[in-house]
């Protein structure tokens, strides 16, 4: 007996002396519904018979690696890790510790989590950081839920600028340092340039007649020739803008030169 039917395949065998057999197709052809062709040849003549028909599907795949582990489907075992069950790194049923961390230099942490199912219930994956600390964290901050108790640091912050020459008289100079997050403590002027005090004793060098340096807590001197000058900084804050001015008990005149301002909390 031969059964086909337009499915891909056909198979042939001898029936049992009953006239059965049984017989096992594997269609390579998707579709149908395809009528069974059954014909029989033997000593009493050929037939043919038409009965029944079958529908061919596409093979079930079934992805293993997303069926949870122990899970059985269609005769096939899941190897999905079931994170909320298992213990990988020993330190707890459901925690897990995560493969990598990801700030991109912002403020949000991402953590790439093992491979594995979450149920989102008490399933936890984490990064062991030695440095977020107490001590690491200033005070009055929180990073992560850890309160900091670091004493704060002192700021600084420096300015330069670059003027000609010019007579100058009480206040001498006024300079402005914008973008001042602090309140200043001590300011502090150092100059890079040479003077003379009312014409006389101008000039470079190691005579004396360079400015050096003055700030709110101690004055600055020039001396030129028979003459000196005594130098007082006063400074005020503005918003952000910190305010510094320079004043001079007597007219002098200042060449051209710079001088950087420094600011300390």
């Amino acid at each position: 007996m031969t059964v086909s039917g337009g499915f891909g395949v056909s198979v042939s065998r001898t029936t049992n002396t009953n006239g059965y057999f049984n017989f096992l197709i594997t269609p390579t052809v998707i579709g149908g519904p395809y009528t069974l062709q059954y014909s029989v040849n033997s000593p009493q003549g050929n037939y043919s018979t038409n009965q029944n028909s079958l529908i061919v599907t596409a093979p079930l795949i079934i992805p293993v690696d997303k069926i949870l582990q122990g899970v059985t489907i269609a005769g096939r075992v899941g190897t999905m890790p079931n994170m909320a069950t298992s213990n990988p790194n020993g330190i707890g049923v459901g925690r897990s510790q995560a493969k990598e961390y990801w700030t991109g230099g912002g403020s949000t942490l991402f953590l790439k989590p093992q491979r594995g199912y979450f149920d989102g219930v008490d399933t936890w994956t984490y990064w062991n950081e030695p440095n977020l600390l107490p001590s690491n964290i200033k005070s009055g901050t929180s990073i992560f839920g850890v309160e900091g108790n670091m004493p704060p640091g002192k700021r600084s912050l420096s300015m330069n600028f670059i003027y000609d020459t010019y007579p100058v008289k009480n206040p001498v100079l006024n300079f402005t340092v914008p973008n001042v997050n602090f309140t200043p403590f001590l300011v502090y002027a150092d100059f890079s340039s040479s003077g003379s005090v009312n014409g006389t004793g101008g000039g470079s060098g190691p005579s004396g007649t360079y400015l050096g340096s003055v700030s709110n807590l101690s004055k600055g001197e020039m001396h030129a020739a028979s003459n000196h000058v005594d130098f007082y900084l006063s400074f005020s804050m503005s918003g952000t803008n910190c305010n510094v001015s320079i004043t001079a008990n007597q007219t002098f005149t200042l060449d051209r030169g710079n001088v950087t301002i420094y600011l300390f909390e």
